[in-house]
């Protein structure tokens, strides 16, 4: 009769608990819960890793157990890319049905809007119909959905044109601006940074009203402005920077104000790139886990 040998069912005994740690990392390894980080759509690559980027990493920091993707609404936007920069990026549609084939059970999307406008009421009603592919899905809020959030993003504002604030220089804050009732919003964030800055504050939009001839309008009713300071208030901005703010067509408002005598300053760029702003989109999507 062989002799028991004690060493190799020890042995025996190390490889299959071996084996059996690994069978179930691997088992834990697999995610199960993704955030859509979503908007319409930023049409100049370079801005897109500083700020929807930006956004991105601080959800992967903030919550590492989770699938962090970027998708944009607009199909126009995302051919332009692909056609002019070779750059992919999916819609909601592709990425949603992408989660549930991969076995995503649970989905945050997380809107990258400064307003509850017309083009995200749509986009919240199309992911509501993917409802029944998951265990949960939640949509987060946008940027400015709470008192909190237009004292937050005024302060990012103030902080970035401190410098500017004198009696003699206007900043004018340049928003997108919406069909929806909720584009009196802006002139709510006009009376929000006024309270809490030192600086002659301006807010107007680039598509709806107040527009950047009425806010010239309210600019010569102080003899003192001799200067003007643009900001945009939009999280990436791409073109609407590029163009229709800082561009060189007469109708951009850059252009204009010069065209009035003015000394105009344009700063390019998203808050997007801004810390405080990324973490605002990172306490929203907390609060609907």
């Amino acid at each position: 009769m062989e002799r028991f040998n004690f060493r190799k069912y020890e042995m025996l005994l190390i490889f299959a608990a071996m084996a059996g740690f690994t069978m179930s990392c691997k088992r834990a390894d697999v995610c199960t819960k993704e955030i859509v980080v979503c908007c319409y759509g930023a049409d100049v690559k370079k801005t897109i890793p500083e700020t929807l980027g930006g956004i991105e990493k601080q959800l992967k920091k903030n919550y590492p157990e989770y699938k962090v993707e970027i998708c944009f609404t607009s199909d126009h936007i995302i051919k332009y890319l692909k056609e002019t920069s070779n750059y992919t990026v999916k819609n909601m549609d592709q990425t949603l049905n992408e989660a549930a084939e991969s076995g995503i059970e649970e989905v945050i999307v997380q809107p990258i809007y400064f307003l509850n406008g017309v083009v995200l009421e749509s986009v919240v009603q199309n992911v509501m119909t993917y409802k029944s592919k998951f265990k949960k899905l939640q949509v987060a809020d946008y940027l400015l959905a709470s008192n909190k959030d237009f004292e937050d993003v005024a302060d990012v504002v103030i902080k970035r044109t401190s410098e500017y604030a004198c009696p003699d220089t206007a900043i004018c804050i340049a928003g997108h601006g919406t069909s929806a009732d909720t584009n009196s919003e802006y002139l709510k964030f006009q009376e929000v940074i006024r309270r809490r800055g030192q600086g002659l504050y301006y807010v107007g939009t680039v598509e709806t009203t107040p527009s950047v001839d009425d806010l010239i309008v309210e600019l010569k009713k102080n003899s003192n402005i001799k200067n003007v300071v643009i900001i945009p208030l939009m999280i990436d901005g791409g073109s609407h920077i590029m163009h229709d703010i800082a561009g060189d067509d007469e109708d951009s408002w850059k252009s204009k104000f010069l065209s009035k005598g003015y000394n105009v300053k344009c700063i390019n760029e998203g808050l997007g790139i801004h810390d405080e702003i990324q973490k605002i989109f990172v306490r929203h999507t907390k609060e609907v886990m």
